[in-house]
């Protein structure tokens, strides 16, 4: 089975090869100018701008797919969970709601971006109260230090080898993978803003 952890997740799949094609003409005596500088991107992993942009829509919907996949799954493993959970994301007290953004983010990152986004927006309520904006940093705090942050640093979706991705599902699981540590990545710099501002 997959580790639940994005990163582990991330760590587990095989690493990335050039294609033949490419490795050879990079490294090939014959490849002058534009071709070979070409060959040496497609090596290196690099895409034109277009060509990232494309990539970076997919990402969002793959997201956005995992997202509708685990509420389907949640719902059947256990009805009375799921409508417990949509009860108190709605009107439920502040530690309830909490509770259940973070048990949500625990379950998968990749599938609970919004649940991250709401304990965020909790976060940054400055009519909220202390108690709410309190509440909701020290859940951040836990699940950035135990699910979310790798021991290295994170990499905007732009700066991953896209050219590199495989063909098929191997590469709709890469470029999710790289979707989600884009998206913890500027919800951390989100968090480290919030600390700031609580001080």
């Amino acid at each position: 089975d997959e580790p639940a952890i994005w990163y582990e997740a991330a760590a587990a799949l095989q690493p990335l090869q050039p294609p033949p094609a490419a490795a050879a003409a990079a490294g090939g005596k014959a490849a002058k100018g534009a071709a070979k500088g070409a060959a040496a991107a497609a090596a290196s992993g690099e895409l034109d701008f277009a060509a990232a942009d494309a990539l970076r829509t997919k990402a969002e919907a793959l997201l956005e797919r995992e997202a509708a996949l685990f509420e389907r799954e949640m719902a059947g493993r256990n009805a009375a969970d799921a409508r417990w959970l949509a009860q108190v994301r709605r009107s439920g007290t502040t530690s309830d709601k909490v509770a259940a953004m973070s048990l949500l983010v625990s379950s998968g990152a990749a599938a609970s971006l919004k649940s991250l986004d709401g304990l965020l927006g909790m976060a940054a309520k400055s009519g909220g109260g202390r108690q709410v904006v309190v509440a909701a940093l020290e859940a951040l705090q836990e699940l950035f230090l135990t699910q979310l942050l790798p021991d290295r640093k994170l990499k905007v979706l732009e700066t991953q080898p896209l050219a590199l991705l495989p063909p098929g599902r191997e590469g709709e699981r890469r470029l999710l993978l790289w979707a989600v540590e884009d998206a913890v990545k500027s919800r951390y710099a989100q968090y480290v803003q919030l600390l700031e501002k609580a001080r």
